[in-house]
């Protein structure tokens, strides 16, 4: 493989990702982006080194370019509420919903990121109103809603709706 071969820079970028020399994987990506500029795929692959550099706010400001680019795209949003949600900055997380919900209100990516938020905060009755408000939009797909429905279900496992072990019937 030779340097002028166009995916030279992504092969690269993998190589010293796997080496976990992610400065140099950045350099690597970032040539990546000079040919495919605005690659959503590269960008996320940004994202998850910058994690892994233990940057936040740096793989925050990736996402924030996608927002910018699109910024009617719920899924964006809600990659940057996880983003910090799962950094624990639950403050940031809700200012990204907050403003998302100002930009696409009624987004249900958006309505369940936040329902998500509510329940790392530990507000389960507001991310059961919540899911159960998204669960029945009519505007989403059966099958998001299904696997909507799915998670939920795994989510509170110990919902009485949920709880089989409770049950008097016997085995024989």
């Amino acid at each position: 493989l030779f340097r002028s071969d166009a995916n030279y820079p992504r092969i690269a970028a993998e190589y010293y990702i796997k080496a976990k020399k992610y400065a140099d994987a950045l350099i690597y990506l970032d040539k990546e982006l000079v040919i495919h500029e605005g690659d959503e795929d590269i960008l996320m692959r940004k994202v998850d080194v910058y994690l892994n550099m233990n940057d936040v706010e740096k793989a925050a400001d990736i996402i924030k370019q996608l927002i910018a680019k699109e910024p009617k795209n719920g899924k964006y949003y809600r990659l940057l509420g996880d983003l910090y949600d799962n950094n624990k900055m639950p403050a940031k997380a809700a200012e990204v919903y907050e403003h998302a919900q100002k930009i696409i209100p009624g987004d249900p990516t958006i309505q369940l990121g936040i329902a998500e938020n509510y329940l790392k905060a530990g507000d389960t009755a507001a991310y059961v109103a919540l899911v159960k408000k998204v669960i029945v939009n009519k505007d989403i797909e059966v099958e998001i809603q299904l696997g909507m429905l799915n998670e939920y279900l795994q989510t509170l496992p110990n919902d009485s709706a949920n709880d089989r072990s409770g049950s008097t019937s016997t085995d024989r």
